[in-house]
Order: C-alpha cells, then structure tokens, then sequence
C-alpha cells in the first residue's frame, strides 16, 4: 500500500521524482521520524489524504484499496462508468486466476 501512495504522487506531480535527490538513507531516516511528501502543486486534498493514508507508519492502519475506490468514486474522480469496469476487470482476473490454478 507504501507504494501506491508513492505512485499517486508520482502521478499527481506529472512525474516528478519523489524526495528529489535525497539518498535511500535519507529519506528512512526521514520517514521513520515522521516525514511525508508534501502535496503536490494542484492536488485535491482528499487525494493527498488518501497518499498520507496509505502512508501510515502501522500496516493495519494502512486502507485497503477497497476503501481506496470508494473514497475515490465519492470524489468524484473515478466515475461510475470507470468503476463499473474496473469491478469487471476484478472478476475477470480472478476467474482467470482461478481458471489457470486448477489446470
């Protein structure tokens, strides 16, 4: 879940690189005392909630992308036609995945 907060930021700030040109080391360092990126230049606030969620120093503390979708759908920003979709895609990889395991 780290991860995809780091992806939404990459894509919120068009690519820009997170933490610049800091070193591994400092950027642990950082994030163990707390540290987070900081919005992006134009970025809604509900997104960048979800990025400092998904941040959370516990796992458990951590959404699901269950519960990603949803804030997302209630921003507005995945619409319903695009979560109609990705449900069917869901299906689709499971049946798939269940279809290729018991062959």
């Amino acid at each position: 879940m780290w991860s995809f907060g780091i992806v939404m930021w990459e894509v919120m700030s068009y690519g820009e690189r997170p933490y610049w040109t800091w070193s591994n080391q400092d950027v642990i360092k950082a994030i163990e005392k707390g540290y987070r990126l900081p919005a992006p230049m134009d970025c809604p606030e509900a997104i960048h909630q979800l990025m400092l969620d998904s941040w959370q120093r516990e796992r458990g503390h951590r959404p699901t992308f269950a519960s990603i979708v949803k804030t997302l759908v209630s921003c507005k920003v995945i619409t319903f036609f695009e979560t109609f979709f990705h449900h069917f895609f869901l299906i689709f990889a499971i049946l798939i995945f269940f279809t290729c395991r018991t062959s």
